[in-house]
């Protein structure tokens, strides 16, 4: 009976020992954490096999990182793990022809790379990359707005680009992407930039649930520039131009906030084409609510704008030239507009319908024909992506199966027992 006992035990051990070993591979083929298994953050990713994990504890480390490999670089902490460039910020140049490279204190070369949890500072730019699939998540970036070098919280060149839950602060641009396709920007924060988000050349493209403030003197909260992109639920607050669409076409633009504009709400440049802006508040800026560059050569061409709210703003659309081959609603229904009252007094709403019984009049080439009664709630933001800095979901599915198959051999061998007790009596 003993010896049943024994090799029961052993068996069960040998089991849970395999079934670890086997979640482990899959989920994660290899874990390193540093400082434990190597001093350094670069030492970790050169030893690094590919698509392993290198976990980093919290801490301060100085140093600069290349990643030439599909890998994850995850910090315990996004407060208390914290990158620093040796050299620091890059300063301006005393030579005004000469613009010093950004300090920038990771660089990606490859595909599928995932960095979260870390504080990178004292530098131009953060992360750095060109690459596929990469991922950047919940990560707290403090650049240089004192440099020659121009650098960037994060700057992807690629596709299927994820950039999400990241605090981005100070920098030339907070966030860019592109050129590439099939990116997603969401539910990040940028403060302080020269350009808060910025994805030019993009195409299929998400850039939503971001909240961008206190850009600098000449800032940009959004700049957008490609093909069927969708930028929406983002809250763009005080600036000096909240969205510029650069070259946009067939791209949507809904449920955004775009207040305290000192210059201009929206600019639509003259390559803009076929573009559907609808169910946006664009309030209280100081600039025009919506400004149009119509060149000699090139003007902008059906734009559509329905749903959005226009409050008391100081300037309202303004177009650079003559140009009316844009909509100011859809057939049905137009926008609200704040002083709508006030130039019409004597207008009605009509049946009931929530629409206003004149046109409201831009200029001599464009109109809103439908003018709505009331404002247009916008939706709001989602929640907050979470994340998993330490790859725990392998050790809790390998304790629930160790659990289950413990409880089900146990049983095997109570009702054995009971069998073989039965049968002596």
């Amino acid at each position: 009976m003993k010896t049943s006992k024994v090799v029961f035990l052993v068996f069960l051990s040998l089991l849970s020992l395999w079934l670890i070993n086997s979640l482990r591979v899959r989920a994660n083929p290899e874990v390193i954490v540093v400082p434990d298994d190597y001093p350094t953050i670069q030492a970790a990713v050169d030893h690094a096999s590919l698509g392993s994990t290198v976990f980093v504890k919290s801490g301060k480390y100085n140093e600069t990182l290349v990643i030439n490999k599909p890998i994850s670089l995850n910090g315990e902490d996004s407060i208390r793990t914290i990158l620093t460039h040796p050299n620091g910020p890059s300063g301006y140049s005393t030579n005004p022809y000469w613009i010093t490279p950004p300090h920038v204190i990771i660089q990606i070369n490859a595909d599928d790379v995932k960095i979260s949890g870390f504080t990178l500072k004292d530098c131009d730019g953060g992360i750095s990359g060109n690459g596929n699939g990469i991922q950047i998540n919940g990560n707290i970036i403090v650049a240089s707005r004192e440099s020659s070098g121009e650098g960037n919280g994060i700057s992807i060149i690629g596709s299927h680009t994820t950039v999400f839950s990241n605090k981005v602060n100070g920098g030339d641009t907070g966030i860019m992407t592109g050129p590439g396709s099939y990116n997603n920007i969401t539910n990040n924060e940028c403060v302080g930039a020269s350009v808060g988000i910025s994805f030019l050349l993009s195409s299929f493209s998400i850039v939503s649930q971001n909240v961008v403030h206190e850009n600098d003197a000449f800032g940009v909260g959004i700049r957008a520039g490609g093909k069927s992109n969708t930028i929406t639920k983002n809250n763009i607050i005080n600036g000096s131009m909240g969205m510029v669409l650069l070259s946009c076409s067939s791209s949507v633009f809904s449920d955004n906030s775009i207040t305290e504009q000192r210059e201009r709400a929206v600019w639509v440049d003259s390559s803009n084409h076929g573009n559907v802006i609808f169910r946006n508040y664009i309030a209280h800026n100081q600039g025009y609510a919506v400004y149009f560059t119509v060149t000699d050569f090139e003007a902008p061409t059906n734009n559509t704008f329905y749903h959005n709210t226009f409050l008391n703003n100081s300037h309202g659309v303004q177009f650079t030239r003559p140009s009316e081959l844009n909509s100011w609603d859809n057939g049905a229904e137009g926008n609200f507009w704040s002083d709508y009252q006030e130039r019409y007094p004597n207008a009605i709403e009509l049946d009931g319908s929530g629409i206003c019984s004149t046109p409201y009049v831009i200029d001599e080439n464009n109109q809103d024909n439908y003018p709505l009664i009331n404002q247009v709630a916008i939706s709001g933001f989602g929640p907050t992506p979470t994340q998993e800095p330490f790859p725990t979901t392998w050790i809790a599915a390998a304790t629930a199966i160790i659990v289950g198959v413990a409880v089900i051999l146990g049983a095997a061998v109570y009702k054995r027992k009971r069998l073989a007790s039965n049968k002596t009596q």
